[in-house]
Order: structure tokens, then sequence, then C-alpha cells
């Protein structure tokens, strides 16, 4: 299986995250955690083939939980349409939130957070990463902006998830929180 997503992979055939439900992924981090878990949204609520995203991160003692629902579109990309909100789906316009070819540095799209704020996301490029099985693989770099302030920064491995993430000055002025997949 994992030899099929790494095929898949290298030929744009994945999406940046699996987009399957049972899919989960836990990254450690310097005095906290994130997980990532998919499940397909509720039906009665949210467009026929949507997934929930339920990002939770935790540093220290605070812990925020984060119901996204999203979509793959024809061409593998996932695609940002809205939230959950007080048990409630909250829609934005479709916006894709991570392409399934990452686009050349620089380029940059944009989505809407659970608030409905715009926030820019810039393709950095790429970055060496293991793959699950610990072998040398090619991560792809993307960091979040909004008014120009760099909020973080997520390097993904097509078909895997997440590799690393980094949030600036979440902990506090000056302190990020780092964190690596395990």
């Amino acid at each position: 299986m994992a030899a099929v997503l790494a095929a898949a992979a290298l030929l744009g055939a994945a999406p940046m995250t699996p987009m399957t439900a049972g899919f989960h992924q836990q990254l450690k981090c310097n005095g906290g955690y994130i997980t990532v878990d998919v499940a397909n949204a509720d039906a009665h609520m949210t467009p026929e083939h949507a997934f929930a995203v339920t990002t939770a991160i935790a540093v220290g003692q605070d812990l925020k939980r984060t119901v996204a629902i999203r979509e793959v579109d024809h061409t593998d990309a996932i695609v940002s349409i809205g939230y959950v909100v007080d048990g409630a789906f909250k829609r934005f316009p479709r916006r894709v939130l991570l392409p399934a070819v990452p686009p050349k540095p620089g380029e940059h799209m944009s989505y809407f957070n659970i608030t409905g704020v715009v926030i820019e996301k810039h393709y950095d490029g790429t970055r060496p990463v293991s793959d699950p099985q610990g072998k040398p693989a090619t991560g792809y770099a993307f960091s979040d902006y909004y008014k120009g302030q760099r909020l973080n920064t997520t390097v993904y491995l097509p078909g895997s998830g997440l590799t690393d993430a980094r949030f600036y000055n979440l902990k506090a002025p000056g302190s990020d929180l780092i964190c690596k997949a395990r």
C-alpha cells in the first residue's frame, strides 16, 4: 500500500493529506501536540462527498479543536468549503486549500479561516523530509499569511500528510510551536 501511495504521489495523483475516513495523524511539538482526523462529514448538513477534518492543537493545558469541511476535487486538490461551528455548517466560497500538484515556488492562493478572514497560502518550495518508513523524501512547504504576517509553515509529503509544522509566536511572542510527525 505504501508503494502505491508513493507512486501516486510522484505522479501527482494523491492529495497532500490523505482524505479518507479514518485517517489519523499526530505531530509531537515542543510543549504540545497536533492531531488531524478525517471522517465523512454529516451528509444532512454538508455536501454529499465532503469530509470533516478535525484538527486539535494542544499547547500546555490549552486545547483548541476545529472541524473543517473539505472536499477533494477532480484534480485531487483539497478544497476548503467551510467549518462546523456550534453544531452548524458555516459555508464559505470554495477555495483550493492544497493543490494536488505543488505550484511553482512563490505562487499563492487564499482560503477563509473559521472566522471568515481571508488567509493567503504561499508555496515555499521543497524540503527534505523522511517518509513513514524513515527513507529520504521530498516534502512541500506552504506558509499561511494574514495581512503580511506569517502565521505558520507546514510541510506535506503527498499521500502521507504533514511531516512538520511551525506556528509562529503561538506560545508567546518570539516563542514558536515546532512540531514533527511521529
